[in-house]
């Protein structure tokens, strides 16, 4: 856990200031008080509802059915061996009461009923637990704020909650150039939270949410706003609630908590999460897919003090399909600079103002009211908080913020001159690099073809261009197209200094004067151009045009990449980039430092050491196996270890989009493969075939991740004290590693560290006649005239050389240099799929 130590059993309740001014230090709650309050009252809560409720209705009740048995759910809470007497709270048909555990616990009728009507199993932390990490990252790390993180507590136990979200937060971290992490039922955690709103640049919550009150009026039955005081998300994981987020606090309507615990659910407030926050948020954006997020500003306030900028959220309950549609444009539209103001319009004008709008009972604004229909608002420094009872109606956003790009220009922006003439060869592999010039053109037959001239508007091509042996000849009229690096993927410019870019929300070409990010890979027979928001270019043969072309490209041709051929490499090299360095063995070092790395590296290569930190002053290091206690104990000093014998010596080299790890005998580090049903294997394997792995600075440590999902962690247990790739479902369990880079090449000494007190060969038998040596015995490396020591008494006699005369290494004076190696080619990028967003279900 993040910051408290646990407990074993909080037996109980301390009184708590109703303010946090003055804390005592909060304990966390274990999962044990959990439990104990689980089997004393909430399985009899359980059996209630059952009895009464879906016994009778099935999945069909109401929240209202469920506010109905409030009083019965009372009375069995009253008599429960764990409840404190005089503890409960009613808010309408919402309650909370506290428990001798420690545990605060709250009973919601709306989400009784949702819970218990939706396809939900208990979570298995085996199959659901895990945490999900993309990275788009350019090699040398980008800002943690240009991360994205989705937290999905009910992922695979709801069958509403789709990929939607961890789909488009690739593609926003595509577009950022950071890394797009998804934490699913128990691994999304109040910490988790917390630490994902320090350091991304947008966050999202897909979720349930609620708020500490329920109207069980019969005429506002739906009405969960008019008496609450917070506002909730919902998680299916305690871990890290401590007794002070759980602590009685008083609001305009009663008392209340800013987390409590509904039976095999837990929520939590704003100000839980700020609490659990150690540093303000990175002037981010926080997406809250949830119910009644924006009832209350108890999640948005205390977060927007914390540093988030922008707070999006939804007034009332949200259905699954207007909130998907919403997100859509509204992502597309930010992920082509647009700011969240001319977002929000965009896709306000597109789907509607508010939820639920084409349906003819909520088709104008009154109706919407009375049926209680959601309403997206957003909350920043340029647009405030409604105030609660007014958040139910049209909003003008006003927000001027971005999503920051990592896009930078690699090349001058100015015009470069127009090719004259040349040849242009079909490209028909992937590439390691796709920099180079090009022609974009549509191939209608073996030996015609259509060629882009520069424009998307209607006939702006030239037809029946000649194919010869897969090449065509440039002519005037040809666009020739640069394409270079760009963020995470490439730009292309056209020979006037503009940059081909999608339409954003429409089919089209539009000339930038800025770069564009373009995602550039081979697809099934020709290459995928693909924009950020996943246009596809294609070749309109009716309009006689080349476009970006969204859910309808597969109407349009496919197009193909003519690359000028001379000025670069060829273009069928393989798509993997080569190794660097041979892959024989190399010779071990002998001696040196290591120092520890503790930020993101623009280039990972070099030589290192595997540690784990058992201490500030101690660590173990890698020696080489998957064995139990296969490591070397040795003592960190600044941040620094010095090389002992036994320690594995790693060398990191570029390999494909990321690098590979050898060991000095040339074999390459790797995770198990996948078992016979395709699920992840625990343990390291030392392989001959060269292993791509990601390599980044994570929040405890350096995170290596394996193709499989696995990473590589330290077991610490006495048992077994080894290193391992661990399953993606579990390496949090295990201990984080580190990463000690070598501190300058160590030279090779030229002669052994104590003098040799005979020659290897017999001085008397040179290979060459012994009056002949390379250093005269008359003539020392220092003059004679001035000996370090007398020249009558030499250190070593004269005749006899440290090192055999006629074969020195190299000369005594200067040691063996350092091998180098030429850099290798730049990483491929992976390629998202061109569509992004799964359909809503």
């Amino acid at each position: 856990m993040k910051r408290f130590l646990a407990i074993l059993l909080i037996i109980a309740m301390l009184p708590i200031p109703a303010t946090f001014a003055q804390k005592a230090e909060p304990t966390v709650i274990p999962e044990e008080a959990y439990d104990a309050v689980y089997a004393d009252v909430w399985e009899d809560i359980e059996d209630i509802e059952t009895a009464k409720i879906v016994a009778k209705r099935g999945r069909n009740a109401s929240a209202d059915d469920y506010a109905a048995i409030v009083d019965d759910v009372i009375a069995a809470v009253e008599a429960s061996d764990t409840f404190v007497k005089g503890s409960i709270h009613r808010n309408g048909a919402f309650f909370t009461w506290k428990t001798t555990e420690g545990v605060a616990c709250g009973y919601s009728p709306r989400l009784r009923a949702q819970i218990r009507n939706t396809a939900i199993k208990d979570a298995d932390p085996e199959d659901y637990a895990d945490i999900e990490t993309t990275s788009y990252a350019v090699r040398g790390g980008s800002p943690s704020a240009k991360n994205v993180a989705v937290f999905q507590p009910y992922y695979g136990l709801d069958s509403s909650f789709t990929t939607a979200y961890p789909n488009e937060a690739k593609a926003i971290a595509q577009a950022t150039g950071g890394t797009a992490t998804t934490y699913k039922t128990s691994a999304a955690t109040i910490d988790a939270i917390a630490d994902a709103l320090e350091s991304c640049a947008v966050v999202i919550f897909d979720s349930h949410g609620t708020t500490d009150y329920y109207n069980d009026n019969d005429m506002n039955e739906d009405d969960c706003v008019s008496r609450a005081n917070t506002s909730y998300i919902c998680l299916q994981s305690g871990a890290g609630l401590t007794t002070a987020d759980m602590a009685d606090v008083t609001g305009t309507y009663g008392t209340y908590q800013h987390a409590f615990y509904g039976g095999k659910d837990y929520y939590v407030d704003g100000t839980a999460i700020a609490n659990h926050m150690d540093k303000t948020a990175p002037n981010s954006m926080l997406w809250m897919a949830i119910c009644l997020g924006m009832a209350t500003d108890g999640l948005e306030k205390p977060l927007h003090n914390k540093g988030v900028e922008v707070v999006y959220g939804y007034s009332q309950s949200v259905t699954f399909d207007y909130d998907y549609d919403w997100e859509s444009v509204f992502w597309k539209n930010m992920k082509n600079d647009k700011t969240v103001a001319q977002s929000i319009s965009a896709m306000k004008t597109e789907v509607g103002e508010w939820d639920d709008c084409t349906n003819k009972d909520c088709n104008t604004i009154a109706k919407a009211w009375q049926n209680y229909c959601a309403f997206p608002i957003v909350v920043s420094s340029e647009d405030n908080y409604p105030g609660k009872g007014n958040v139910d109606n049209l909003q003008t956003v006003n927000s001027t913020w971005k999503l920051k790009s990592s896009v930078t220009p690699t090349e001058p922006t100015e015009p470069t001159e127009p090719i004259t003439g040349g040849t242009f060869k079909k490209v028909t592999a992937e590439q390691s690099d796709w920099s180079g010039k090009y022609l974009i053109v549509n191939e209608t037959s073996a030996d015609k073809c259509i060629v882009f001239t520069g424009t998307g508007d209607k006939g702006a091509a030239m037809k029946d261009i000649a194919i010869s042996s897969g090449t065509v000849n440039y002519a005037d009229g040809m666009a020739v197209v640069t394409v270079a690096k760009c963020g995470s993927g490439y730009s292309m410019r056209l020979d006037n200094g503009s940059y081909l870019n999608e339409v954003p929300g429409d089919n089209g070409l539009a000339l930038a004067a800025s770069p564009a990010e373009i995602s550039i890979s081979m697809g099934a027979g020709s290459p995928d151009v693909i924009g950020a928001s996943g246009t596809v270019l294609r070749y309109n043969p009716s309009a006689i045009c080349f476009r970006f072309y969204g859910g309808s490209y597969m109407n349009q041709r496919e197009i193909q990449l003519y690359k000028q051929t001379g000025t670069t490499p060829d273009p069928t090299e393989e798509s993997t980039a080569k190794p660097t360095d041979p892959t024989e063995p190399t010779e071990p070092i002998e001696g040196g430092s290591f120092a520890k790395v503790t930020a993101e590296q623009s280039d990972w290569s070099g030589k290192y050491l595997l540690a784990f930190e058992d201490s500030t002053t101690s660590a173990v290091v890698y020696k080489g196996s998957d064995a139990q206690n296969d490591t070397v104990s040795t003592q960190t000093s600044n941040g620094r270890i010095a090389y002992k014998e036994g320690m594995a010596i790693v060398t990191v080299k570029k390999c494909g989009n990321g690098y590979s790890m050898q060991l000095e005998n040339g074999t390459y580090l790797d995770s198990k493969p996948l078992d016979g049903s395709g699920k992840e294997q625990n343990g390291i394997v030392c392989s001959d075939t060269e292993a791509e792995l990601v390599i980044n600075i994570g929040t405890d440590g350096t995170d290596i991740i394996a193709a499989t999902g696995s990473r590589l962690r330290y077991n610490a247990t006495a048992s077994e004290g080894r290193f391992r790739f661990y399953k993606s479902t579990t390496y949090i369990n295990q201990k984080a590693v580190q990463l000690y880079k070598l501190e300058g090449e160590i030279p090779r000494p030229t002669e052994p560290t104590t003098p040799p007190t005979e020659p290897t060969t017999p001085p008397t038998q040179p290979t060459t006649p012994p009056t002949e040596p390379t250093t005269p015995p008359t003539q020392p490396t220092t003059p004679p005239t001035q000996p370090t020591t007398p020249p009558t008494q030499p250190t070593t006699p004269p005749t006899e050389p440290t090192t055999p005369p006629t074969e020195p290494t190299t000369p005594p004076t200067e040691p063996t240099p350092t091998p180098t190696h030429p850099p290798s080619p730049p990483p491929q990028r992976r390629q998202p799929p061109p569509h992004h967003n799964a359909p809503p279900q």
